[in-house]
């Protein structure tokens, strides 16, 4: 059972990802990115409401789909707005280094806040 609320997350994100970027392509990166913001909202609100193992399987569900929106239209809009090849580059890189930053202090930071 914990294994599947662990591994929804992801199984969703894999099989979403590729109809996001699809639909982002035709209607652009900003409406889909608010849209994962929402489903992020709704995946937390869901969390902290969480009653069942059910409630927890669809909060990560959620959570997956709000991680493909927010990756596939946060990186095109990036892309979009440095053509340029060396700074895109640059900027993609930086963005990466941020959400690594964020794995990395967010972890640690979410474990004393919670002691």
């Amino acid at each position: 059972e914990v294994g599947l609320v662990l591994a929804i997350r992801s199984l969703v994100q894999l099989f979403i990802t590729p109809l996001v970027a699809k639909w982002s392509s035709r209607v652009g990166y900003s409406r889909p990115m608010i849209i994962g913001c929402c489903f992020l909202l709704a995946s937390t609100l869901t969390f902290a409401c969480a009653q069942s193992l059910v409630h927890l399987v669809v909060a990560r569900c959620l959570h997956g789909l709000a991680s493909s929106c927010i990756i596939i239209n946060g990186l095109g809009l990036v892309a979009e707005n440095h053509p340029d090849d060396k700074k895109r580059g640059r900027m993609i890189g930086r963005v990466q280094g941020g959400v690594a930053l964020g794995v990395v202090l967010g972890y640690p930071m979410g474990g004393l806040l919670y002691h």
